[in-house]
């Protein structure tokens, strides 16, 4: 999986590309925290409109990731994710503890 980053104003926003999976939770790791860790973010956005595949580790990835952005007060935002990405996410109920916009 590629992810790049970017800023807008208070929101950032990294964008996945590709197979979101084990293998792929540290780069993601490293684009996420680099993003965090800008003291003016209020918002995470996660661009999923370019994932073609979520496994279940990425799920977890996710959680710890929505743990450490809630420390700092951030809010973490799943964007545009495909129907295969967004049936695994409704699966597991995600929609109850992310905001998602299609």
């Amino acid at each position: 999986m590629d992810c790049t980053t970017q800023i807008e104003g208070n929101k950032g926003i990294v964008k996945l590309n590709g197979r979101f999976t084990f293998d792929a939770a540290a780069p993601f790791k490293i684009y996420t925290n680099a993003v965090l860790s800008d003291p003016k973010i209020a918002e995470l956005h996660l661009d999923f409109s370019e994932v073609t595949y979520m496994e279940s580790s990425a799920l977890g990835v996710l959680l710890l990731l929505r743990e450490k952005a809630e420390i700092k007060g951030v809010k973490v935002v799943l964007l545009k994710p495909i129907p295969a990405v967004q049936a695994t996410l409704d699966v597991v109920r995600f929609g109850k503890i992310f905001e998602i916009r299609g």
